[in-house]
C-alpha cells in the first residue's frame, strides 16, 4: 500500500495560518483519484513552522518507521505493507524531480544553496546571481536524460507506475477569481468617500448607502462567501489602520460562488452615481475576463478536452 503523507497550510480562521495534515492511499490502479482517497487525519489552528507543528511532526516520523514496512493484517484478512511518499508523489513517481532537488526551479538556475542569499536577482543580464534556463540547452538535456534512464529499468517495465497525469486546476482557478476580486474591492474602495473611510474603525461605521458597504453585502448575501466577508471585516477593523493591504487566500468555495455570481458583483458597481467612463469601461472588461475564467476552469477541470472545447475557449 503506497501512502502519501504531508502537511499543508490551510485558510481558516481571521489568520488564515491553520494546518491541516493530510494522508493520501496512491494504489488508485484503473481510476481518478478522488476525496474517497484521501484524507485529513490532523487539524491544528496554527502556521506550520510553529513548535507545536514541529513537535507533532516528529511524534509523526516516529510512529511512520515503525508502520512502515511492517506486516499488518486487515479485517478481511489481506497482508499489507506501508510504504510512504512525499506529498510530492506525482513527480517522484514519475521519475522527475520535485522542488526538494538542489535545482528545483523548472524557470531558472537556482538552487537550495543560493536561494537564501539575500539580494539575489533572476535575469538574464550577467550581473544577475541566477539565469533563466536556456530552452534549447533543456530539451537537450531532457533527452540526454531519457537515454540515461532506459540503462536502469527492468526488462519488465515495472518502474513505471503513472500511466496518465492531470494536474489538478483548483488553484490556477482560485489564484484568478482571488485577483479578479481585488480589482473589483480596489474600485469599491475607490468610490467611498475616503473622509468617512479614514475615520471608520469598522465596515458598519460608513453609510448604507457607500459603494464598499453594498459591494460587502452582495458578497455575504447574494455570492454566499461568508468566509471572505469576514476576512474583510476584521482586516477592515484590524488591519487597515496599520497600513496592511488587504489580503485573502481564496478556496473552491470562493471559485465556485464567482463562477456562478460574478456577474452580481459588477451590477453592484454599476450603480455607483457618477461612476466615470473609464470605470465602466473596466467593469465590462472584467465581465469579459469573468467569463473567460469561468469558461477556462470548465474545460481544464475535465479529464478529456476536445480540439473543439478548447477553439471555442480561445
Amino acid at each position: 500500500m503506497h501512502v502519501a503523507i504531508g502537511a499543508d497550510g490551510v485558510p481558516f480562521e481571521r489568520d488564515d495560518t491553520a494546518t491541516a495534515y493530510l494522508v493520501s492511499f496512491l494504489n488508485l490502479l484503473n481510476k481518478v483519484q478522488s476525496c474517497n482517497e484521501n484524507h485529513l487525519f490532523m487539524g491544528a489552528n496554527s502556521a506550520e513552522d510553529t513548535t507545536s507543528m514541529k513537535c507533532y511532526t516528529k511524534h509523526l516520523v516516529k510512529e511512520l518507521e515503525l508502520i512502515e514496512g511492517a506486516k499488518l493484517t486487515t479485517e478481511q484478512g489481506h497482508m499489507e505493507e506501508f510504504r510512504f511518499h512525499c506529498m510530492k508523489w506525482l513527480l517522484s513517481i514519475s521519475g522527475e524531480l520535485n522542488n526538494c532537488a538542489i535545482y528545483f526551479s523548472p524557470f531558472a538556475n537556482v538552487n537550495q544553496t543560493d536561494k537564501t542569499t539575500i539580494g539575489d536577482s533572476i535575469g538574464a543580464r550577467p550581473e544577475a546571481t541566477s539565469q533563466p534556463w536556456d530552452y534549447k540547452k533543456r530539451i537537450l538535456v531532457a533527452e540526454k536524460v531519457t537515454k540515461f534512464k532506459v540503462k536502469f529499468r527492468d526488462p519488465e517495465g515495472k518502474q513505471s507506475r503513472v500511466d496518465l497525469a492531470k494536474a489538478e486546476p483548483l488553484h490556477n482557478t482560485s489564484n484568478a477569481w482571488q485577483q479578479w476580486f481585488s480589482a473589483l474591492l480596489t474600485m469599491a474602495t475607490q468610490y467611498t468617500d475616503q473622509a468617512k473611510l479614514r475615520t471608520a474603525t469598522v465596515v458598519s461605521d460608513l453609510p448604507n448607502s457607500s459603494p464598499l458597504v453594498a459591494f460587502v453585502k452582495c458578497v455575504q448575501e447574494t455570492m454566499k462567501c461568508g468566509r471572505l466577508c469576514n476576512s474583510f471585516n476584521w482586516w477592515f477593523g484590524e488591519k487597515k489602520k496599520k497600513g496592511i493591504s488587504f489580503s485573502n487566500r481564496f478556496t473552491g468555495l470562493e471559485s465556485m460562488g464567482f463562477s456562478w455570481n460574478f456577474g452580481y458583483l459588477i451590477k453592484e458597481l454599476l450603480q455607483i452615481e457618477k461612476l466615470s467612463r473609464g470605470s465602466a469601461l473596466k467593469l465590462h472588461s472584467l465581465v469579459f475576463s469573468g467569463l473567460q475564467i469561468r469558461d477556462a476552469a470548465a474545460i481544464y477541470s475535465r479529464v478529456e478536452v476536445s480540439k473543439q472545447q478548447l477553439d471555442n475557449a480561445t
